[in-house]
């Protein structure tokens, strides 16, 4: 994906300590303060400690701290059209088709009156400004999850390890906002903690398969811009069920089998096609 010892390991070290530490003050804050609208700063923690470990990372090569060296180093390199269209298009399909399946079969939790057909024309027309907008926070972790820890554990660690550390790291980075806000409220505890993990691990895998293959931060990127827009700003807006966390969103079985299974099938595609990217 780099060159070898692009990253230093005191450099992928630093990373996740910062990460940790930054997010950890953060999440304080907001548990004690109750204000919510910090989580978009939340967002930002990644990146904060990305740049600096990325400072580091260029200093242990040699090389002049430069704006372009920094940005290099956190994988803002273009991308071929296709990976970013995978980044658009992937969580349309883990998220809309099990909405859609959640609808039909229980018709009354879509609350548009214009019916399934005119809901899901309207919802993609609106895809790409929310999108857009969504961008704003989802890049700030993006900078550190995908444009600096993956590529980083990559080259100290292999693919496989690095794909289950990031994901299992991403999936317990979100635990004291689940535990601590508002946020998917109504959810019981337990199974809101257990069935994130389940839903959102594949994910990390296909935004770090994505970063791998593509050598850029963009595609995955969009996977998380898309991913908030789709389920936050569109879809769950306009179900409304007492039961609907059980089968879609983030913490729904339907959900869950949707992802792993384009997990599975990108994880084949990327290792049938590596020796293009390596």
């Amino acid at each position: 994906m780099t060159n070898k010892n692009f990253y230093s390991k005191r450099s992928a070290i630093l990373f996740v300590v910062l990460a940790i530490v930054f997010s950890a003050l953060l999440d304080l804050a907001i548990c004690i303060t109750k204000n919510e609208s910090l989580i978009g700063i939340l967002m930002w923690m990644p990146a904060l400690a990305a740049f600096i470990a990325a400072f580091v990372a260029v200093k242990d090569r040699g090389e002049k701290a430069s704006f372009r060296n920094i940005m290099n180093t956190l994988s803002f390199r273009k991308a071929k059209f296709k990976y970013l269209l995978w980044g658009c298009l992937i969580p349309l399909l883990y998220l809309m088709i099990p909405y859609v399946i959640f609808w039909l079969v229980f018709p009354d939790s879509l609350v548009m009156e214009e019916g399934l057909i005119f809901t899901l024309v309207q919802s993609l027309i609106l895809l790409p400004v929310g999108t857009a907008v969504s961008m704003l926070t989802a890049i700030g972790e993006e900078i550190g999850w995908r444009g600096f820890e993956v590529p980083s554990l990559i080259e100290n660690w292999g693919l496989k390890k690095t794909l289950v550390f990031s994901s299992g790291l991403w999936c317990l980075w979100h635990f004291p906002i689940l535990l601590g806000t508002s946020y998917m409220e109504g959810t019981p505890v337990a199974y809101k903690l257990i069935a994130f993990t389940i839903t959102i691990f594949p994910i990390g895998i296909i935004c770090g398969l994505l970063t791998y293959i593509s050598k850029s931060i963009w595609p995955a990127a969009l996977i998380h811009a898309a991913h908030n827009n789709y389920d936050q700003q569109i879809f769950g807006p306009i179900t409304v069920s007492a039961s609907k966390m059980y089968y879609v969103s983030e913490t729904g079985v339907i959900t869950m089998v949707c992802a792993w299974t384009i997990a599975v099938l990108l994880y084949v595609y990327v290792k049938k096609h590596a020796k293009e990217v390596c």
